[in-house]
């Protein structure tokens, strides 16, 4: 059990003391902590921004059934749900500073890629992108974690997403695609469903070790 020793030891390390100046807060963000420390459950109060496409906004769900919805559902955690349907990684770029700087987030989700995919664009392009947004999303004191965007055939992540997160020493949530069968997509066969967004859900909270704050088959049985 070396993990949270080792986070408690490294947040102390990362936070400021109270009225650090910006460029003292920004040393602090430098030194990241590994991906395998930096895993740990959401806390009362944190904000999480899950930003990208279609597969942040919910395509063919309701807005409750999408995984940020679910997150805030399920976790102490405020979650702001900033997807944009039809977007690339390029289109991103264009509005992630101007989102990531609206609120101080603990945690900022990025989730993109999967229109490059299905439009045959550079995978050199994506990658870039990605490291600026994790660039952009330190640099306002947030801790980016990258969820790794599937070939829409293979279901396998793409190679982008892991060689990113290892030049950037960024946290990576992947293989959601492969916990994903032929009835958890809808039937154009790219997007979730709802029972498929539970999944990924799933994965974050396991990624986090988070526990559910009340659990997810009792909610549903409420509602039925």
């Amino acid at each position: 059990m070396r993990y949270p020793l080792l986070l408690v030891l490294a947040m102390t390390l990362l936070s400021p003391p109270v009225g650090a100046r910006p460029e003292q807060r920004q040393a602090s963000m430098s030194m990241l902590p590994q991906p395998e420390i930096i895993q740990t459950v959401f806390k009362p109060g944190d904000l999480v921004l899950a930003i990208g496409d279609s597969l942040v906004a919910g395509s063919g769900v309701r807005p409750k059934e999408t995984f940020p919805a679910l997150l805030e559902e399920w976790t102490p955690a405020q979650v702001f749900n900033l997807g944009k349907k039809g977007e690339t990684s390029t289109e991103l770029m264009r509005r992630f500073e101007g989102r990531v700087k609206e609120r101080t987030y603990r945690w900022v989700l990025i989730c993109t890629g999967g229109n490059d995919i299905l439009r045959d664009q550079s995978m050199a392009v994506l990658g870039k992108n990605l490291k600026d947004m994790i660039a952009i999303a330190r640099r306002y004191n947030s801790f980016p974690v990258l969820l790794a965007i599937p070939d829409p055939k293979t279901r396998i992540d793409r190679p982008i997403y892991l060689e990113v997160a290892k030049e950037t020493r960024t946290p990576i949530i992947s293989g959601i695609g492969a916990k994903l069968t032929e009835n958890n997509f809808q039937a154009d066969r790219v997007h979730p469903n709802r029972e498929g967004y539970k999944i990924i859900t799933t994965e974050i909270m396991t990624f986090f070790k988070a526990r559910p704050v009340t659990a997810p088959a009792a909610k549903d049985n409420a509602i039925r």
